[in-house]
């Protein structure tokens, strides 16, 4: 039998990590993204 209170904890970690990932994910697109295309006009 699985301990419910794990089950809340857990429901209230996933989200904010699937939130920052998402976060991180974006803010280093927007970074690589200008050097990209910076490369590929010097290129």
């Amino acid at each position: 039998m699985v301990n419910p209170l794990i089950l809340i904890v857990l429901r209230a970690i996933i989200p904010p990590i699937a939130v920052i990932r998402r976060l991180t994910h974006g803010f280093l697109t927007l970074i690589t993204l200008p050097h990209l295309v910076y490369l590929v006009k010097m290129g």
